[in-house]
């Protein structure tokens, strides 16, 4: 396969399950093992931000043009319920004391 197919499958994949397809990409080739073993690819988006999600990675196999493995990574806050978010992060407005974060008292050293 050439890198432009890899590019193309991948986003047909991330089409076809509904994710976002956000620049810059990077693809990356490889073997399963190091010297020897079938050749495949790996394509990542949004790798600018890759380490606050909104990721799509896709793996392919090289002869075959396969998808080997294909996942969503989710930002945190998408994660995560709406109440949950409500309990654990400080919204933008004023910070008042109806806002604030109650302190985080360790079991043991609140008794």
């Amino acid at each position: 396969m050439t890198r432009e197919q890899v590019i193309q499958s991948a986003r047909e994949v991330a089409e076809k399950a509904g994710w976002p397809w956000e620049e810059p990409i990077l693809v990356e080739e490889g073997r399963r093992f190091y010297l020897f073993g079938r050749r495949y690819w790996r394509v990542t988006t949004n790798t600018k931000y890759a380490q606050i999600g909104r990721n799509v990675h896709v793996q392919m196999d090289d002869l075959s043009g396969q998808v080997l493995s294909g996942e969503y990574v989710p930002t945190l806050r998408a994660i995560l319920s709406a109440k949950t978010q409500e309990e654990n992060f400080i919204p933008a407005r004023a910070n008042t004391k109806e806002t604030q974060l109650k302190p985080q008292v360790p079991v043991a050293a609140a008794k």
